[in-house]
C-alpha cells in the first residue's frame, strides 16, 4: 500500500527537487492512482500529471499544454473554472465532468493532474485518412498578443476558417499574453507561392484583430 499513490504530483515535485540545478524542467507521468475505499479495495484511476519548473512560469503556459491535449483528442466543450483549492489555478471540466486541476505553486513551479479515463471517454476517436500530397507544405509560426482568457481552441477554429490551404495548426508556445501557433499550408495541386501565403496570413491577422483584438507580435 506504500506505493499505491493517491496522487502523482508529489512524486514529480520530488523529482524536480532532486534536479534543481537545471534551469527548466518539464515532467509528465501517466499512471494509476489509488484512493482508499471503506470496506473495499482502493479505487483505481488512470491519471495524467505534469509539472513545469522554470523562472517566471506562467499559469497560461500550463493551460496551453492542457488545451492543446484536449484539441488533439477532439474535445471542444471544455472549460477552466475557478480553482476549488483557491490560489492561482483552475478546475477543468469537460461538460459537467470535472477532469482535474491546474495550479501555480510559486513563480517557478506549476502542476496539473487530469483524470485520463474521463479524457478518453470524451475523446473523438474518428480518424480521417489523408492522402500523400505531391507538393510540399509551407510551414510558418505566427506569434500573437492576445487575451489569455480566450480559449486556444477558439483561436485555432478562427484561423482554420480563413483558408482551405491551412492543413494543420498547433499551439507551439505560450508566455503571459503571447501565444505562438505552428501553421502548415498545403495545396494538393501545386506549389504555394510566397504571395499566396502572405495573402492568407494577412487574412488570418485581420480576422483575429476583429474577433479578439489580437495583434501580431513583432
Amino acid at each position: 500500500l506504500v506505493y499505491m499513490r493517491k496522487t502523482i504530483v508529489p512524486s514529480l515535485l520530488q523529482a524536480i527537487k532532486e534536479n534543481q540545478n537545471r534551469d527548466e524542467i518539464k515532467l509528465f507521468e501517466l499512471a494509476n492512482t489509488y484512493v482508499p475505499a471503506k470496506n473495499d479495495l482502493p479505487k483505481e484511476t488512470l491519471m495524467l500529471a505534469g509539472v513545469i519548473y522554470k523562472n517566471n512560469v506562467s499559469f497560461f503556459e500550463g493551460k496551453g499544454i492542457i488545451e492543446q491535449l484536449l484539441i488533439d483528442l477532439g474535445i471542444k466543450k471544455y472549460k477552466f473554472n475557478e480553482p476549488e483549492k483557491g490560489g492561482v489555478g483552475a478546475s477543468i471540466y469537460i461538460g459537467s465532468d470535472r477532469i482535474g486541476e491546474i495550479e501555480l505553486l510559486d513563480d517557478k513551479t506549476l502542476d496539473f493532474e487530469l483524470n485520463f479515463e474521463i479524457l478518453l471517454k470524451h475523446a473523438n476517436s474518428k480518424k480521417h485518412y489523408k492522402g500523400i500530397f505531391k507538393y510540399p507544405p509551407v510551414i510558418e509560426d505566427i506569434a500573437l498578443i492576445i487575451d489569455p482568457k480566450i480559449k486556444t481552441g477558439r483561436i485555432i477554429e478562427e484561423i482554420k476558417k480563413q483558408s482551405g490551404l491551412i492543413k494543420e495548426i498547433t499551439l507551439l508556445d505560450t508566455f503571459k499574453d503571447s501565444r505562438t501557433f505552428h501553421i502548415i499550408y498545403q495545396d494538393p495541386s501545386k506549389n504555394l507561392s510566397a504571395e499566396e501565403i502572405a495573402s492568407v496570413r494577412k487574412k488570418i491577422i485581420k480576422n483575429l484583430e476583429a474577433q479578439f483584438n489580437a495583434e501580431l507580435k513583432k
